[in-house]
């Protein structure tokens, strides 16, 4: 009788942290999913405010840079003419980049305002989270802004709740067997 009791304790132990685990992984993805929407729709709207710097470089270029520096170093900003042409890029030389005329985001900031994407970035190939959205800088010059940041992140939170995951099922026997015996 005790040991078909402390069987299905032991099931009903794996079974429950299994299934906690299995809602919670998504679950924890899509907060760093949002929580990564939140960052972007600030640096869009801190952006927007920045005036134009004065030097000898191309204003677009700098002004990329500097609120790129100024968002932690972690927020790529890019800023695209409405021909497609990359004016300015915090991480990467414009001349060095193709037309972005065709990007998702860029597409639809271009037709709506405003534009959405996740895809793995052609310039740093991680899996990154795109918004952009139509600008007027403070020289009247109209622009899309776009800015990124990385999701590589949600994969490191995954493999930790997944290690969690195993220490609590490994506890959870540990307890169960400890339990069983007296």
């Amino acid at each position: 009788m005790r040991r078909r009791f402390f069987r299905a304790a032991t099931l009903a132990i794996i079974a429950g942290l299994v299934v906690a685990f299995l809602f919670a992984v998504p679950l924890m993805e899509q907060v760093y999913t949002d929580e990564t929407e939140k960052r972007l729709d600030t640096a869009l709207a801190l952006i927007g405010g920045y005036p134009l710097p004065e030097g000898e470089e191309s204003p677009c270029r700098l002004l990329a840079v500097q609120a790129g520096e100024r968002l932690d170093g972690e927020i790529r900003v890019t800023l695209i003419s409405m021909d497609g042409t990359v004016l300015g890029d915090s991480r990467a030389d414009p001349a060095e980049m193709g037309n972005h005329a065709f990007r998702p985001e860029v597409a639809e900031a271009l037709e709506t305002g405003r534009g959405d994407d996740i895809r793995r970035s052609d310039t740093t190939g991680r899996r990154e989270m795109y918004r952009a959205e139509r600008q007027t800088l403070s020289d009247g010059t109209e622009v899309i802004c776009r800015v990124s940041l990385s999701l590589d992140g949600a994969g490191r939170v995954q493999y930790l709740l997944w290690g969690c995951g195993l220490i609590g099922i490994v506890m959870g026997l540990g307890v169960a067997l400890f339990a069983a015996n007296y």
